[in-house]
């Protein structure tokens, strides 16, 4: 509220004070005036039964002279004449009226009329007798509207006092209030400008500005922390691990959607909960206690299998530091848990524990034939050249097998740790596939294996060289080792961002294609028709792939071949 307003209210306070009392003016003016009737009716009544004749004069005159504010006339119904005029101011007026036709044309009426003989207005009444008398009353409308006039005087003096106590009162109410308003208005200033009566003088004014400023910029700051609030809650559940945050009663507060797809289980049958609702087993709780009891614990773990999977459960307690306003947040610790999928790393851990047990075994045989045939060729045991000749090819066939195994396990090793990394160079993959086709011609042609090379595009691929000598031998080499004597088929075909390599070899038994790429892994059908593959070649294929992002997709069927679908990240393409 403001001076203005303050002034309005006073006015229209004022204006329905004034209303109010004009209604009561108008209401006792018409009560006393429907008072004066009735006693004008009742004194007209009354001398009408007694007055017989002109000798009750002095009886009317001794009971009414004393009358205040009354007048009585008296007429004869056939006589002009004045017979009987009481409180008649001044009697040599009297004759200039025509009081006969005057009382004759009103009896039993009120009306107003300008005495001339009282110089002013008066209510009169008049009634006619038996006898035929005439008798009018009447009492001046000044009398009558009196007690209006005092009402109305008293009246208007109360209502400008009240009034003026009311403006004042508001006057000092508004002083107060601008005051305490001001002081708030200061405050909101130190979030909004640094001057908050800039905008005028009324405070009330500056403070419904800065209000309206506040009012903008907490929305914009409650719409900051909407979005913020959004990018944390995606951030979160977008972790490929699980977290999870109680509170001191152990309420679950925040979980996200990794937590929930693990628990199988909703929001909102755990949010706000205890943590039991989520249906853990009791080694949590058990792990909790561990924390709570022990202050010099910060976590604990506990690793459980869901669903054929391993998932670590991290415990933490933390001292929640956070204040709001110089006042403590009331959770003096909350409680989180990290939840993450180890599976992968178990099964790394058995697959590194079985590739030992493997490569032992695989360097072992090569090793044990050397080392036999060497023993042989020491001992004597072998006398002729041709002999001789023949363990010694049997040694350099072993110790060729186990170079290869070697190379292709440190390559291997290098590929998943990332150690070797040479510069990229442009290599032109159609003359790539033609060397290498090259390079095994006598393995081909001893095969009786037709091998076609199918240019729909030129393809060149930025990539380390030896990379691509790996990745394409390694994909050629395969179709080349598992395709049957006489028979085989090879379709190289070459596109601008794919290569695709078909054979009708034995093919892959639909469950067998998922580990086809997994190191040492080999079906028995290939085992059959090449014992001394090593197992690491399509190995050494996924992760030079994955190296360069490049995606495989193998399409086989057993017994009738198998085609292995090369598509390459545009990155990677050279363009033309």
């Amino acid at each position: 509220m403001n001076k203005k307003q303050i002034i309005i209210q006073a006015i229209i306070s004022l204006a329905i004070s004034l209303l109010v009392l004009l209604t009561c003016f108008l209401s006792t003016y018409f009560i006393s005036e429907n008072e004066a009737k009735t006693i004008l009716t009742n004194y007209a009544s009354s001398i009408a039964n007694i007055y017989k004749n002109e000798e009750d004069n002095e009886e009317l005159l001794l009971k009414y002279d004393e009358v205040l504010n009354l007048r009585i006339t008296i007429l004869k119904n056939d006589s002009n004449m004045v017979i009987l005029d009481i409180n008649n101011i001044d009697n040599s007026l009297t004759s200039e009226e025509n009081r006969l036709s005057e009382f004759l044309n009103n009896v039993d009426k009120f009306y107003y009329k300008s005495s001339l003989t009282l110089d002013s207005e008066v209510l009169y009444y008049v009634a006619e007798n038996k006898e035929g008398y005439l008798i009018r009353v009447g009492q001046l409308r000044s009398d009558i509207i009196s007690s209006s006039i005092n009402v109305l005087i008293i009246g208007s003096i109360c209502i400008v006092l009240i009034n003026i106590i009311y403006y004042i009162y508001l006057y000092f109410l508004y002083k107060i209030n601008f005051k305490m308003l001001k002081n708030e208005v200061n405050k909101l200033s130190d979030l909004v400008t640094t001057d908050p009566f800039l905008y005028g003088k009324d405070g009330f004014d500056v403070l419904s500005t800065l209000i309206d400023d506040t009012r903008v910029m907490i929305i914009n700051n409650l719409n900051n922390l909407t979005l913020e609030k959004e990018k944390i809650e995606y951030i979160i559940n977008v972790l490929e691990e699980g977290i999870i945050v109680l509170n001191n009663k152990k309420e679950v507060i925040l979980i996200n959607d990794f937590s929930l797809k693990i628990l199988e289980t909703k929001k909102e049958n755990v949010i706000n909960k205890s943590y039991k609702f989520m249906l853990f087993p009791l080694s949590f709780e058990d792990k909790i206690k561990e924390l709570e009891e022990n202050e010099n614990l910060n976590h604990v773990e506990l690793v459980i299998k869901i669903n054929s999977k391993d998932y670590a459960f991290v415990f933490s307690k933390v001292k929640n530091d956070l204040t709001f306003k110089n006042t403590p947040v009331d959770d003096e610790f909350i409680y989180t848990i990290l939840i993450n999928d180890i599976t992968y790393i178990n099964e790394t851990i058995e697959m590194k524990k079985e590739f030992f047990q493997n490569s032992s075994h695989e360097l072992k045989s090569p090793l044990t034939s050397i080392i036999a045939y060497s023993e042989m060729i020491k001992n004597g045991l072998l006398n002729s050249k041709e002999e001789i000749k023949e363990a010694n090819d049997h040694i350099l066939d072993s110790s060729k097998r186990m170079k290869e195994l070697i190379q292709n396990m440190l390559y291997l090793s290098s590929l998943e740790n990332n150690v070797v990394k040479k510069d990229k160079r442009i290599i032109n993959i159609n003359e790539l596939i033609k060397r290498i086709v090259e390079d095994n011609k006598i393995k081909i042609e001893n095969k009786n294996i037709d091998v076609k090379i199918e240019n729909y595009a030129d393809l060149a691929l930025i990539i380390e060289e030896n990379d691509a000598d790996i990745l394409f031998r390694n994909l050629i080499l395969n179709a080349i080792n598992y395709v049957l004597n006489n028979e085989g088929k090879i379709i190289i075909s070459i596109y601008k961002d794919k290569l695709i390599v078909k054979d009708n070899g034995i093919g892959i038994k639909k469950e067998d294609i998922p580990n086809i790429f997994t190191r040492f892994k080999r079906s028995d059908e290939a085992i059959k028709i090449n014992s001394e593959g090593t197992g690491l070649g399509l190995a050494i294929v996924k992760h030079v792939l994955i190296k360069y992002n490049f995606k495989i997709e193998v399409n086989s069927e057993i017994n009738k071949g198998s085609e292995f679908i090369v598509t390459f990240d545009k990155s990677s393409i050279l363009a033309k």
